[in-house]
C-alpha cells in the first residue's frame, strides 16, 4: 500500500479523483475482506443486499435484489461522518449519484451492501444421454 492512501483498484471513467482526498490506507487488513470482494472487477455483477440511506442520505438509489454491474472498485477512506475504517467500494454502472455537498465527489458504495451474482451450472448431462440412447428411424424416402 503507498503513504498517499489512494488505491484505485479497477475505475473507469476516474476523472476528477484528487490523492489528496484519501487517507493511509496502512490499516485495511485483507483477511476482513471476503475472497468475492478481493477478485471483483469492472464488468462483473452484484446483487444488493442492502438498500437502506446511509450517513446523511436520504435516498440509496439502490434496490434489494437488483443486479448491479461493476464500473469501478476503489479503496474508499471518505465515508460519511467517518463511521467506517478505509476499505473496498464499488461504483455501479446503473447508478450515478449526485456529487456529495461536502466534498463533491460522486461517493461508491460500501461492498457489504452486495453479494455476488452466482448462476447456476445447468448440468445437461441428462438431455445430451436421451440424444445420445435415442434410436430414431429416419425414413429413406425422406
Amino acid at each position: 500500500m503507498t503513504s498517499t492512501g489512494f488505491i484505485l483498484i479497477n475505475h473507469q471513467n476516474a476523472v476528477g479523483w484528487s490523492r489528496a482526498r484519501y487517507q493511509s490506507m496502512t490499516n485495511v487488513s485483507d483477511s476482513e475482506v471476503p475472497e468475492w470482494v478481493r477478485q471483483s472487477k469492472v464488468g462483473d455483477k452484484v446483487v444488493c443486499i442492502d438498500c437502506k440511506p446511509r450517513g446523511n442520505d436520504t435516498t440509496s438509489y439502490l434496490e434489494v435484489g437488483k443486479t448491479y454491474t461493476l464500473r469501478g472498485v476503489i479503496i474508499w477512506s471518505n465515508w460519511v461522518g467517518g463511521t467506517k475504517p478505509p476499505g473496498t467500494a464499488f461504483f455501479l454502472k446503473e447508478v450515478n449519484r449526485p456529487a456529495c455537498s461536502t466534498d463533491g465527489l460522486e461517493h461508491p458504495y460500501g461492498w457489504d451492501r452486495f453479494k455476488p451474482l452466482t448462476r447456476k451450472k445447468t448440468d445437461i448431462s441428462v438431455l445430451e444421454n436421451i440424444l445420445l440412447n435415442s434410436h430414431i428411424e429416419i425414413p429413406e424416402d425422406a
